[in-house]
Parts: C-alpha cells; sequence; structure tokens
C-alpha cells in the first residue's frame, strides 16, 4: 500500500519510499536528558540517572550517533557531517508516541516502538520472534535513532549549511515522510536558493494524506517549522503525549444516529478539540462528531465505524498527536 501525501496547494505530490518507514529544539541539555529519560520511565523502568557507567540501570541509554558539542567540528575545523541530537531524538519520539506491541498503523503497516515500520502490509505472525513479545522503551528509542541516522544522512546530502535545530526539524521531517522531498519539491528548492524563511511555510503544506487533511499532520508541521525558525518547538496540546491516563470510558457507545446527548459526549468532544479536531463540543453526538471520529479511528489504525468505544476512547488520550 503506497500513501502519497500531497501539498495541495502547488500540486506537488510525495511518493513515499517504501524501502524506508514513512512515520515519521534546541533547548538547555538538562532538559533534553530530562525528556530522554521520562521517555524511558513511562515504560515502567527504573528511572535513569546522569552518570552511571555503561549498563548500569542508572545510565542514560548510549545513543550511537546522538550529536554533541564535541562533535560540532573537526581538529582541523571544518564541519562534520550532522546528526541528530537528543533533543531531535526526543522531538520525534514525542510525536510519533510510543507502543510496546505490534500494531498496525494508520497505512495498514506493521510497526513497533516509536514508529518503526517492521514490514509493508499489516501484522501477520511472520514479525521477528523478538517484536511478537513486545519491547522496551530504550529499544525502541535504539530503533528510533537506528532509523534517524539514516534520514539524517539524507538530510546531509542536501549539502545546505544548517545549525543543529534546522537539522533536527528537518530529519523529522524525512523521518516522516520519508527522502522523496529531496527530489525537487518546493521545500528543496528553498533550502537550495537559501530561502530559510520560506522554510517554515513550505514545511506547513505537506499535512494530506489518502486525499484528507490531517489535524496531526498540521499539528506536526507547526511544531518542526517552529524549531527551524526559532529553535524551540511548540507546545503540542490536546493529551496527545504519551503515558497520559484517559478517564475511564463511560461503558456506553457514543453513536448516531440518533443523537446522543450527555456530560461523556462533552468529555470526549472537549479531548478531540484539545487535539485540534473542528468540533463543536455541546454535548451532542451528532453527524460533525460521528465524522471526526471515523477520521480519527482512520488516522490511529483503529476499527472505522463511527463509534465511540472503549479503544476509540482510551485512543483520544492516549494515542500520540501525529
Amino acid at each position: 500500500m503506497t500513501s502519497r501525501p500531497s501539498n495541495r496547494d502547488s500540486g506537488e505530490e510525495l511518493a513515499l519510499d517504501l524501502d524506508t518507514p514513512t512515520r515519521f529544539e534546541e533547548g538547555e541539555a538538562t532538559l533534553v536528558e530530562e525528556e530522554v529519560r521520562d521517555l524511558v520511565r513511562e515504560a515502567g523502568e527504573p528511572p535513569l540517572e546522569e552518570g552511571g557507567p555503561a549498563g548500569d540501570p542508572g545510565a542514560i541509554p548510549e545513543l550511537t550517533g546522538v550529536a554533541s558539542e564535541d562533535d560540532e567540528r573537526t581538529a582541523a575545523g571544518e564541519r562534520r557531517a550532522m546528526r541528530l541530537s537528543k533533543a531531535g531524538v526526543a522531538f520525534i519520539a514525542r510525536f510519533e508516541g510510543f507502543r510496546s506491541d505490534l500494531y498496525n498503523d494508520a497505512a495498514g503497516h506493521c510497526t513497533i516502538g516509536y514508529g518503526h515500520l517492521v514490514h509493508h502490509g499489516r501484522c501477520n505472525g511472520s514479525e521477528p520472534a523478538e517484536f511478537k513479545s513486545g519491547i522496551g522503551r530504550e529499544r525502541a528509542l535504539e530503533l528510533l535513532h537506528q532509523r534517524a541516522g539514516q534520514f539524517g544522512a539524507a538530510v546531509n546530502g542536501l549539502g545546505v549549511a544548517l545549525n543543529q535545530h534546522q537539522f533536527d526539524a528537518l530529519v523529522s521531517f524525512t523521518f516522516n515522510l520519508g527522502p522523496g522531498w529531496l527530489g525537487g519539491s518546493g521545500l528543496q528548492r528553498a533550502l537550495a536558493a537559501g530561502d530559510y524563511d520560506a522554510v517554515p511555510r513550505e514545511l506547513s503544506r505537506w499535512v494530506f494524506a489518502g486525499g484528507r487533511k490531517l489535524q496531526g499532520l498540521v499539528k506536526r508541521r507547526r511544531a518542526e517549522g517552529e524549531l527551524f525558525a526559532r529553535g524551540k518547538s511548540v507546545e503540542v496540546s490536546g493529551g496527545g503525549e504519551p503515558g497520559e491516563e484517559a478517564p475511564p470510558w463511560p461503558g456506553r457507545l457514543l453513536a448516531h444516529p440518533p443523537p446522543l446527548s450527555g456530560e461523556d459526549v462533552r468529555q470526549w468532544q472537549s479531548q478531540m478539540a484539545k487535539r485540534g479536531w473542528r468540533l463543536a463540543v455541546d454535548g451532542a453526538y451528532g453527524a460533525r462528531s460521528e465524522e471526526v471520529c471515523r477520521s480519527f479511528q482512520q488516522e490511529r489504525g483503529l476499527a472505522v465505524d463511527g463509534k465511540v468505544g472503549s479503544d476509540t476512547w482510551q485512543a483520544a488520550w492516549a494515542a500520540p498527536v501525529t
């Protein structure tokens, strides 16, 4: 199955590379490290502390190839090929979200961890034993970084001067779409021309998938644009952060027709509005609520029936904003 995210304003279409996954701020160092540690802590594993030796439960997982200040330049003063920073790893992880078990993503491909593509097509039992038994947060971070390294090499191949947060933003974009945009898109032309002010605008155009404009992509493109322009990612609201606990499912299906009303409907509508979906928070589950529900279910790889059952309810709080 090939998905074609497109830029409708310019008529550009981007065919995703089927040989690579299609999932895919520079801040204070202490905040970055805390963020990475929190990603592991949310998996229920021992808290990670700074400074422990390799293999010590108190050590931050070693992410080979993650950039540090010492990597900025060679001894001769020439800039090395750039690598994704720890902040960049955390940025991508936030948007991809963590799943310990195999699942079929919104495009119907077998996936695990932080958007790591296991194979094209739905999970079918042929997956490696490691993935069948589930993986932890640290292993998922390793897989994320391995794939991100491939996309980092593609961004380096542009041959344009970038600072760290600009590089991280473009790696996140490429992780999500694949490297097809490097072959002559408006974004590539803006970078080649040195028109960096145009980059956030060009990023914001790539928000369509399967002929639909996805709110998750709108949020991600906006955050990537902010990261590129200012070195600071915008706050991602809407309960999409991994690990947020959903309130208990009310125990009844929210469905239409006939219209269904209640405080549980209002609570779900409010959460979906926070995630970026446009709908009235009026406590009445009507045609628009059903439309939003169907789109959300399709985006999250859930059974698409337009009804808010237990899985759809939980996903509204627990699923990442992607």
